[in-house]
C-alpha cells in the first residue's frame, strides 16, 4: 500500500495530472481524486485502519462547481477565497468478499461537500463531506460527516 501512494505520488507530479490526495484522520481514510478541473471527476477512497478481508472502498462520480470569491483588497494586496463544491453518488465495496460468496457490494451513497483552498498555500485545501449513505439492501442507512486534508498535484486552479 505505501509503495501505491509513493508511485502515485512521483508520477502525479511528473506527468502534470490534475489529481487530488485526501486523508481524512478520523476516519482512516485516504481518497484520491482525479481531475477536479473538469466538470465530472472521479473520486476513490480506502480504509487505511483495516484488515485487508474488511478493507472497504468506495468509488464515486461527481460534479464540481468552482468558486472564487475576493475577500478584500488593500494596498495592491487581493485576497481570494477558494472553494468547490461537489455532489455525486457513489458505491461502498468490498473485493475481498469476491471469493467468500457475499456480494462484494456494500452500499450507495450521494456525496455532499466543499473543497477550501488555504489562500497562501494555494495546493492544500482543507476538505469536509456530508454523505447520507444506505446498505445494498436499503434496510439501514446513516448520515457520515467527514473532515479532511487535500493536497492538489498539478497545474494551479482556476
Amino acid at each position: 500500500m505505501k509503495y501505491l501512494l509513493i508511485g502515485i505520488l512521483f508520477c502525479a507530479k511528473s506527468i502534470s495530472a490534475q489529481f487530488t490526495l485526501s486523508y481524512y484522520p478520523w476516519q482512516s481514510m485516504l481518497g484520491l481524486t482525479k481531475n477536479i478541473r473538469n466538470i465530472v471527476a472521479f473520486d476513490y477512497k480506502v480504509e487505511t485502519n483495516s484488515f485487508l478481508n474488511q478493507m472497504n472502498m468506495e468509488l464515486s462520480a461527481r460534479r464540481y462547481k468552482p468558486i472564487m470569491l475576493q475577500e478584500g483588497a488593500q494596498d495592491n494586496l487581493r485576497v481570494f477565497l477558494k472553494v468547490i463544491y461537489h455532489y455525486g453518488i457513489g458505491c461502498a465495496f468490498n473485493p475481498a468478499r469476491i471469493g467468500s460468496g457475499v456480494t462484494p457490494l456494500n452500499g450507495y451513497f450521494i456525496d455532499l461537500g466543499m473543497r477550501w483552498y488555504i489562500p497562501q498555500v494555494n495546493h492544500l485545501s482543507i476538505i469536509f463531506e456530508c454523505s447520507p449513505y444506505v446498505n445494498e439492501g436499503f434496510t439501514n442507512g446513516n448520515i457520515r460527516t467527514r473532515l479532511g486534508l487535500g493536497y492538489r498535484f498539478g497545474k494551479n486552479w482556476p
